[in-house]
């Protein structure tokens, strides 16, 4: 029985290292591994980046002419990017896009997206894109009234955002009145 006691009590002790008062510091923590990066998607013109991308630079003009109505857009009025001209005498709207080679253009607004095609035109030594819709057609109502912006993409051209203004409803309006 007292070899047991001696037991119990040599169980109770335990060795404490000298710290001078100190707290001893803890033990290093291994420092966190991050996860890996997730893959950089390739850069793609989804229906939705259209919503965020930037506006293309430019500005809006509206002219009023003889039989007819013009709005255009870009950097330049000599030059512009986007020309919509209402021809009164047959109530019919046309879009003009500069340096447009494809017959085919996708017009995505808040609504919805439209696909329209064109002829394409000589235009100042380079190829244009013009599409023609009747007045009443309700995807210049889209364009119009879209929510900030409209994004025109041509077939295998560069993208166009367009911020929407009231020279777009101005040039619909003349050819319906």
């Amino acid at each position: 029985m007292a070899a047991s006691h001696v037991i119990i009590a040599l169980a109770g002790c335990q060795v404490v290292p000298e710290t001078g008062g100190r707290q001893p510091s803890p033990a290093p923590t291994p420092a966190p591994t991050a996860p890996a990066p997730a893959p950089v998607p390739a850069p793609s013109q989804s229906s939705d980046a259209w919503e965020v991308a930037p506006v293309t630079s430019g500005s809006w003009g509206y002219e009023s002419r003889t039989g007819e109505s013009v709005a255009s857009f870009g950097a330049s009025p000599v030059a512009p990017l986007v020309i919509l001209r209402c021809q009164k005498s047959s109530r019919q709207v046309s879009m003009t896009l500069a340096g447009s080679a494809s017959p085919r253009v996708t017009l995505r607004t808040s609504k919805g997206v439209l696909d329209w095609s064109g002829a394409t035109q000589p235009m100042a030594g380079t190829s244009a894109l013009v599409i023609t819709r009747p007045a009443s057609d309700p995807g210049l109502d889209w364009m119009a009234f879209s929510r900030g912006r409209v994004s025109i993409e041509p077939a295998g051209g560069q993208r166009i955002i367009l911020p929407v203004v009231s020279e777009i409803g101005r040039v619909v309006e003349d050819c319906r009145s």
